[in-house]
Protein backbone atom coordinates (compact mmCIF):
# COMPACT_ATOMS: atom_id res chain seq x y z
CA UNK A 1 0.00 0.00 0.00
CA UNK A 2 2.77 2.47 0.96
CA UNK A 3 4.57 1.81 -2.00
CA UNK A 4 1.24 2.71 -4.33
CA UNK A 5 1.31 5.67 -1.90
CA UNK A 6 4.54 6.84 -3.34
CA UNK A 7 4.01 5.93 -6.90
CA UNK A 8 0.60 7.76 -7.23
CA UNK A 9 2.27 10.69 -5.57
CA UNK A 10 5.06 10.81 -7.89
CA UNK A 11 2.64 10.48 -10.61
CA UNK A 12 0.95 13.04 -9.36
CA UNK A 13 3.93 15.34 -9.67
CA UNK A 14 4.94 14.69 -13.05
CA UNK A 15 1.68 15.96 -14.53
CA UNK A 16 0.83 19.64 -15.74
CA UNK A 17 -0.22 21.59 -13.61
CA UNK A 18 -3.42 23.48 -14.36
CA UNK A 19 -2.48 26.25 -17.26
CA UNK A 20 -3.17 29.65 -16.40
CA UNK A 21 -3.97 32.17 -19.23
CA UNK A 22 -0.61 33.72 -20.06
CA UNK A 23 -1.80 37.09 -21.40
CA UNK A 24 -3.30 39.46 -19.69
CA UNK A 25 -6.84 41.09 -20.59
CA UNK A 26 -6.44 43.99 -22.85
CA UNK A 27 -7.71 47.35 -22.16
CA UNK A 28 -9.57 48.40 -25.22
CA UNK A 29 -9.89 51.97 -23.87
CA UNK A 30 -6.07 52.68 -23.35
CA UNK A 31 -5.33 51.19 -26.50
CA UNK A 32 -8.06 52.78 -28.43
CA UNK A 33 -6.64 56.41 -27.06
CA UNK A 34 -2.88 55.39 -27.86
CA UNK A 35 -3.90 54.33 -30.83
CA UNK A 36 -6.00 57.65 -31.69
CA UNK A 37 -3.19 59.56 -30.53
CA UNK A 38 -0.76 58.22 -32.79
CA UNK A 39 -2.96 58.30 -35.93
CA UNK A 40 -3.97 61.59 -34.87
CA UNK A 41 0.01 62.56 -35.17
CA UNK A 42 0.56 60.91 -38.51
CA UNK A 43 -2.50 62.33 -40.34
CA UNK A 44 -1.41 66.06 -39.13
CA UNK A 45 1.94 65.68 -40.01
CA UNK A 46 0.70 64.64 -43.32
CA UNK A 47 -1.13 67.84 -43.68
CA UNK A 48 1.71 69.73 -42.60
CA UNK A 49 3.82 68.17 -45.54
CA UNK A 50 0.42 68.65 -48.01
CA UNK A 51 0.23 72.18 -46.93
CA UNK A 52 3.74 72.69 -46.97
CA UNK A 53 4.13 71.97 -50.36
CA UNK A 54 0.96 73.49 -51.52
CA UNK A 55 2.22 77.10 -49.94
CA UNK A 56 5.78 77.21 -50.54
CA UNK A 57 5.89 75.14 -54.05
CA UNK A 58 9.05 73.54 -52.19
CA UNK A 59 9.03 69.67 -52.69
CA UNK A 60 11.85 68.39 -50.57
CA UNK A 61 11.96 66.71 -47.66
CA UNK A 62 8.12 66.93 -47.85
CA UNK A 63 7.64 64.41 -50.53
CA UNK A 64 9.34 62.26 -48.52
CA UNK A 65 8.49 62.37 -45.57
CA UNK A 66 4.97 62.37 -47.04
CA UNK A 67 5.95 58.50 -48.36
CA UNK A 68 7.17 57.52 -44.65
CA UNK A 69 3.92 58.27 -43.43
CA UNK A 70 2.14 56.12 -45.27
CA UNK A 71 3.44 52.64 -43.90
CA UNK A 72 2.94 53.83 -40.58
CA UNK A 73 -0.45 54.91 -40.72
CA UNK A 74 -1.42 51.85 -42.04
CA UNK A 75 0.30 49.56 -39.48
CA UNK A 76 -2.02 52.04 -37.01
CA UNK A 77 -5.40 51.32 -39.40
CA UNK A 78 -4.48 47.97 -39.19
CA UNK A 79 -4.23 47.58 -35.38
CA UNK A 80 -7.88 49.67 -35.19
CA UNK A 81 -8.99 46.60 -37.30
CA UNK A 82 -7.61 43.76 -35.31
CA UNK A 83 -8.88 45.09 -31.79
CA UNK A 84 -12.15 45.91 -33.53
CA UNK A 85 -11.84 49.36 -32.94
CA UNK A 86 -12.77 52.74 -34.92
CA UNK A 87 -10.19 55.11 -36.28
CA UNK A 88 -10.80 58.47 -35.64
CA UNK A 89 -11.78 59.99 -38.95
CA UNK A 90 -11.37 63.94 -38.88
CA UNK A 91 -10.09 66.64 -41.82
CA UNK A 92 -6.48 66.47 -40.97
CA UNK A 93 -5.88 69.39 -43.14
CA UNK A 94 -8.51 71.79 -41.43
CA UNK A 95 -6.53 70.75 -37.93
CA UNK A 96 -3.33 72.82 -39.14
CA UNK A 97 -1.58 75.93 -39.53
CA UNK A 98 0.79 76.35 -42.01
CA UNK A 99 3.72 78.62 -40.30
CA UNK A 100 4.85 81.99 -41.73
CA UNK A 101 7.90 80.32 -43.21
CA UNK A 102 10.09 77.04 -43.76
CA UNK A 103 12.81 78.12 -41.15
CA UNK A 104 9.62 78.37 -38.34
CA UNK A 105 8.29 74.59 -39.87
CA UNK A 106 11.89 72.82 -38.41
CA UNK A 107 12.27 74.71 -35.52
CA UNK A 108 8.30 74.32 -34.62
CA UNK A 109 8.29 70.75 -35.77
CA UNK A 110 11.49 69.55 -34.22
CA UNK A 111 9.57 70.51 -30.68
CA UNK A 112 6.55 69.06 -31.73
CA UNK A 113 8.27 65.67 -32.24
CA UNK A 114 10.16 65.79 -29.11
CA UNK A 115 6.64 66.18 -27.26
CA UNK A 116 5.60 63.23 -28.93
CA UNK A 117 8.62 61.35 -28.01
CA UNK A 118 7.86 61.92 -24.28
CA UNK A 119 4.04 60.99 -24.94
CA UNK A 120 5.08 57.46 -26.67
CA UNK A 121 7.77 56.89 -23.70
CA UNK A 122 4.64 57.71 -21.45
CA UNK A 123 2.63 54.99 -23.58
CA UNK A 124 5.30 52.74 -23.14
CA UNK A 125 5.03 52.15 -19.52
CA UNK A 126 1.72 51.30 -19.51
CA UNK A 127 0.83 47.89 -19.71
CA UNK A 128 -0.02 46.94 -23.38
CA UNK A 129 0.36 44.10 -25.78
CA UNK A 130 3.34 43.60 -27.19
CA UNK A 131 2.05 44.36 -30.61
CA UNK A 132 0.79 47.72 -29.20
CA UNK A 133 4.17 48.40 -28.19
CA UNK A 134 6.02 47.69 -31.13
CA UNK A 135 3.98 49.73 -32.91
CA UNK A 136 4.13 52.76 -30.54
CA UNK A 137 8.41 51.97 -30.17
CA UNK A 138 8.47 51.94 -34.18
CA UNK A 139 6.70 55.60 -34.18
CA UNK A 140 9.02 56.59 -31.48
CA UNK A 141 11.80 55.92 -33.93
CA UNK A 142 10.44 57.53 -36.71
CA UNK A 143 9.83 60.62 -34.43
CA UNK A 144 13.12 60.45 -33.50
CA UNK A 145 14.37 60.87 -37.63
CA UNK A 146 12.49 63.25 -37.68
CA UNK A 147 13.78 65.40 -34.82
CA UNK A 148 17.45 64.27 -36.20
CA UNK A 149 16.33 65.59 -39.80
CA UNK A 150 14.76 69.00 -38.83
CA UNK A 151 17.93 69.90 -36.25
CA UNK A 152 20.03 68.89 -39.77
CA UNK A 153 18.01 70.90 -41.74
CA UNK A 154 18.46 74.13 -39.54
CA UNK A 155 22.07 73.70 -38.82
CA UNK A 156 23.03 73.24 -42.34
CA UNK A 157 20.68 76.70 -42.65
CA UNK A 158 23.23 78.29 -40.30
CA UNK A 159 25.85 77.12 -41.68
CA UNK A 160 25.27 78.08 -45.03
CA UNK A 161 27.53 81.13 -46.36
CA UNK A 162 25.39 84.16 -47.25
CA UNK A 163 25.48 85.20 -50.78
CA UNK A 164 27.83 87.59 -51.87
CA UNK A 165 26.35 90.95 -54.02
CA UNK A 166 27.37 90.15 -57.81
CA UNK A 167 29.64 92.76 -58.58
Amino acid sequence: MKKLLVILLSVAFLLPAKAEPTEKPVNKETINRILSYALENQMIAKAEYRGMINKYGISKPFIKLLKTQEPYIDMINSLFKSYNLKAPNKNWEQTVRIPENVDIFYADSAIKEKNIVEMYKGFLSEEIPDDIRAAVQKLMELSLNHIRLYKFIIEAKTKRPSPSPIR
